[in-house]
C-alpha cells in the first residue's frame, strides 16, 4: 500500500507515544494490498493498532508502550481519545479522498447547520466550527469530550453541570435560560478535516454564517459571547468578530470574549464565565 500520502504529519499529537505509533503503523501497512473499501481499511488499522499497542481501540483508557518512551512527562504514552476522535477517522477520510482521486481537499459543512435560533435568545454564544466528520462525536455544540461548556455555562447561571446531560435536558435549559449559539463558519474546505485549529480554519473557509442577521433579528438579545479571547493568526475571523463587535455596540447589545471552553476546566475560567454571565 502507498502510505507516503496517508501518513503525511497530522495536526499534533495527543501524547509523547502517538508519533512512534504513528511511524510503526505506516511500516505496518507499507507491505499491505491496499484494501477495496473504506471499511476494510478501517478494519485494518484497528487490527494494527491492537497488534501494536497490545490493547484494542475501544480500551477507555491511554496506553504505555515501554518501546515508545524516549524521555518528558508522557514518555511511552499513547492517548486512546486522539487516536479514535482524531488520528483515525484522520486516516479513513484520507483514504476515501485517494480511492475517490480527490486527494485530499473536501468541503465539510458544519455538524449542525440545520439548527435553528430561538427568536427569544438573550445570551448568544458564538463559536468558530464544528465539522461534519466522521471523527466528531459530538451531538450539539461544544459536545467533544475535551470541552466544557456545558459545565461552564450553567454554573454561571446558577444551574447543575450539565456536560454529561442527554441532549435533551441541555436544551430545555437553553430554552429556560434564553441561551443560543451558532458559530461563524458553514463550510470549509480542507486536507483534514479533523484539524479543529482557528489558525488552520482561517484561511479554509468556503462559507460564513451570517451571523449579522441572526443578531438583527433577535429582539431580545442582551450579551453576545465569543469563546476565545486571543485573536493571533486568524485574521478573517478576527475581522468577522470585529463586524459583530462593532453590531452590537451600535444596538447597545453587550459584547465579551471569553476564555475558551475547550481542553480543561477549573476555577479560574468558571469565575470569568459566571462573571461575564450573571452581569
Amino acid at each position: 500500500m502507498k502510505t507516503d500520502l496517508l501518513f503525511e504529519k497530522p495536526n499534533g499529537w495527543g501524547l509523547r507515544g502517538d508519533p512512534y505509533l504513528w511511524g510503526e503503523l505506516k511500516l505496518e501497512l507499507d507491505s499491505e494490498i491496499t484494501p477495496s473499501s473504506a471499511d476494510a481499511f478501517q478494519k485494518m488499522i484497528f487490527d494494527r493498532f491492537n497488534k501494536l499497542t497490545g490493547n484494542p481501540i475501544s480500551i477507555n483508557k491511554d496506553i504505555y508502550v515501554e518501546r515508545y518512551a524516549h524521555g518528558g512527562m508522557s514518555s511511552g504514552m499513547v492517548c486512546i481519545e486522539k487516536w479514535r476522535e482524531y488520528l483515525i477517522p484522520l486516516l479513513v477520510t484520507r483514504f476515501k479522498a485517494l480511492l475517490n482521486d480527490k486527494y485530499f481537499n473536501m468541503i465539510v459543512d458544519h455538524k449542525f447547520k440545520s439548527h435553528v435560533i430561538d427568536k427569544n435568545t438573550q445570551i448568544l454564544i458564538v463559536g468558530t466550527f464544528n465539522p461534519d466528520y466522521s471523527g466528531n462525536n459530538a451531538t450539539f455544540f461544544y459536545g467533544r469530550g475535551r470541552n466544557y461548556l456545558w459545565k461552564l455555562l450553567p454554573t454561571a447561571l446558577g444551574h447543575p453541570d450539565l456536560k454529561p446531560a442527554e441532549l435533551a435536558e441541555k436544551k430545555d435549559f437553553m430554552k429556560k435560560s434564553h441561551v443560543d449559539f451558532i458559530d461563524l463558519i458553514a463550510s470549509v474546505d480542507v486536507d483534514d478535516p479533523g484539524n479543529y485549529e482557528d489558525r488552520y480554519l482561517d484561511t479554509k473557509v468556503s462559507e460564513w454564517n451570517d451571523v449579522l442577521s441572526i443578531i438583527n433579528s433577535l429582539p431580545y438579545l442582551k450579551k453576545v459571547c465569543f469563546t476565545r479571547k486571543t485573536f493571533n493568526d486568524i485574521p478573517n475571523i478576527s475581522k468577522k468578530i470585529e463586524e459583530i463587535r462593532d453590531l452590537c455596540q451600535s444596538k447597545n447589545i453587550s459584547f465579551f470574549a471569553l476564555a475558551s471552553p475547550a481542553r480543561y476546566y477549573n476555577n479560574i475560567k468558571q469565575n470569568e464565565w459566571s462573571n461575564v454571565l450573571r452581569s
